[in-house]
């Protein structure tokens, strides 16, 4: 800011945001939106670029670390809420495990081939799961009732609603097996399993049912005024809080699967030249050549960064596929407030440090590349784009 601000020459103008919260479901970024609205309104900007500053981590090939990426990654923690039958656990054929259902599911779809982007060698992680875990507050000898489970997604194409017609689709295929295997050992008993088809519900489809409960949306004001105060819950704990209000006053029997998202949704980012951008491109490609020639050190540019960042909310071009993840999410509105259309719409990439073991105790940052090369590449970003969008040249 200093160097541009003694520059005579300097046709553009510059604005920093400071936003360190990713870690915090990107509380900053995302009341941001409204304050850069306002400031392009009273100056009259139009919006060139957005140059995010998330470091990456050097794997062996330096080129791929210190690299400005001009696309990421999506993110979305997909939930489960697994309603079973309870049963006395000298009697369990009256009734059918949630801890079993699931165990289908986690087993179906961890590490599915068909949830991660990517040809060989350059996919993205496939889901994992995070979550798992029965909702009894005690222990007695009744099988659970219930059970949550929760699965880390990473996209690069596909929307929120794709996410989840593919897990609804996945989770289908492995409650039928789970029920066929249930079937198959109980007639090895010498009993008569009964007849069983699970149904899956979205979160929107278990709200709209339950919001004919007379007593619900009071219910959930309170709890949502009570969580509110609970700092000491994760969002996936606050998810799953209300998901069981809602199927408590949904009037619907077990088992049953009900499918939604269990924190903030961060949306992918195109790579720049998939989205028409070619004159942005070749202002990236000039600027990372420059720099590394003046340096002899590679920078790379990556059409995918493998890191989430605050590049999803401005550089995001899909608001209307993002909803799917709202209507889907208890927590919208309940320590999730984005207003995902009124969010300014810009090209985005990342420039940023790189380093080694992040999130480790022996946690650093390459320091030349930090403080001595990064500072150039960053001058040469803004120039080479403001030049590109005043001359509209390729």
């Amino acid at each position: 800011l200093e160097a541009f601000a003694a520059d005579p020459n300097f046709d553009g103008n510059l604005i920093y945001l400071a936003s360190p919260d990713e870690e915090n479901q990107s509380a900053g970024m995302r009341a941001a939106g409204g304050l850069l609205n306002q400031v392009a309104q009273d100056h009259n900007l139009d919006y060139v670029l957005q140059i995010n500053m998330d470091a990456l981590q050097d794997e062996g090939d330096v080129a791929r670390a210190q690299a400005v990426g001009t696309g990421c990654i999506g993110k979305h923690l997909v939930t489960a809420l697994v309603v079973g039958q309870e049963a006395h656990a000298c009697y369990p054929l009256d009734g059918l495990n949630a801890l079993f259902l699931a165990s289908s599911l986690v087993r179906e779809m961890e590490c599915h081939p068909a949830l991660a982007e990517g040809g060989h060698g350059d996919a993205s992680a496939p889901p994992v799961a995070l979550v798992q875990n029965d909702l009894r507050t005690h222990y007695d000898i009744t099988t659970p009732a219930k059970a949550w489970c929760a699965w880390n997604m990473i996209t690069r194409r596909r929307t929120a609603g794709d996410v989840l017609s593919q897990c609804t689709a996945i989770c289908a295929k492995a409650l039928s097996e789970a029920v066929a295997l249930h079937a198959a050992r109980v007639e090895k008993i010498g009993a008569t399993p009964p007849d069983r088809e699970i149904p899956i519900y979205t979160f929107k489809e278990l709200e709209e049912r339950a919001a004919t409960s007379a007593y619900y949306e009071t219910q959930r004001e309170t709890l949502v005024a009570q969580l509110r105060e609970r700092e000491d819950l994760p969002m996936p704990a606050r998810a799953r809080l209300l998901a069981e209000l809602a199927w408590d006053h949904a009037q619907l029997a077990g088992p049953a699967v009900v499918i939604g998202f269990g924190g903030l949704s961060y949306p992918a980012v195109p790579p720049l030249a998939s989205r028409g951008a070619q004159g942005l491109v070749a202002s990236v490609e000039r600027a990372t050549a420059k720099v590394s020639t003046a340096h002899g050190t590679p920078i790379g540019i990556l059409d995918w960064l493998p890191i989430v960042t605050d590049m999803s909310f401005a550089g995001q071009n899909d608001a209307e596929g993002y909803h799917a993840a709202a209507h889907n999410n208890p927590l919208w509105g309940c320590g999730i407030e984005w207003d995902v259309d009124g969010f300014p719409r810009m090209p985005a990439i990342n420039a940023g440090p790189w380093g080694r073991d992040y999130h480790r105790s022996l946690e650093r940052a390459n320091f030349k590349y930090a403080f001595t090369v990064l500072p150039e590449l960053l001058s040469e970003l803004v120039h080479e784009s403001l030049r590109q969008d005043q001359t509209g040249s390729s």
